[in-house]
């Protein structure tokens, strides 16, 4: 195998209705888990910007 090369080609992206439609209830719940996670960086990011 080739440095650096990943061993297999990425075959697209997963839409959020094949989030929504898994089996796996970890998988529908980590949708809601990236929003949280992206709100509270965002939270975080205005709390800790200086005010002027």
């Amino acid at each position: 195998m080739a440095k650096n090369k990943p061993p297999h080609k990425s075959v697209g992206y997963t839409t959020v209705e094949q989030i929504f439609n898994s089996p796996d209830p970890d998988i529908v719940g980590s949708y809601y888990a990236m929003q949280r996670a992206g709100q509270a960086a965002i939270d975080l990011a205005i709390k800790r910007t200086p005010q002027s």
